[in-house]
């Protein structure tokens, strides 16, 4: 039998300095964003619309319009692409 020459690769893994790294990250992204016009965009608005495009951002979108109307807001959730999809796969033809 031939002998592999190849060396063992040795995988390098640290989760929890990884995981720290990327929330420093995150938290210098949002740093760096300006959220005051978003805030009163919010604080004005009578109903705020929120559109998710998927199933997990749909929860996120469920969650925040629970949130908005404990401080006062009316939200509507608006259909995911997803949803919509599947409303109209039955009339789709198959080919």
């Amino acid at each position: 039998m031939a002998e592999s020459k190849q060396k063992p690769i040795k995988i390098e893994n640290n989760f929890a300095r990884e995981l720290s790294r990327v929330n420093d990250d995150v938290l210098k992204y949002f740093k760096q964003r300006d959220f005051d016009s978003l805030y009163h965009d919010l604080d004005d608005a009578s109903t705020v619309y929120i559109y998710s495009t998927g199933w997990q951002q749909e929860l996120i979108a469920q969650y925040l319009a629970h949130e908005l109307f404990i401080v006062g807001k009316y939200a509507t959730v608006l259909p995911s692409a997803l949803d919509e999809l599947k409303a109209v796969s039955p009339f789709a033809k198959k080919r």
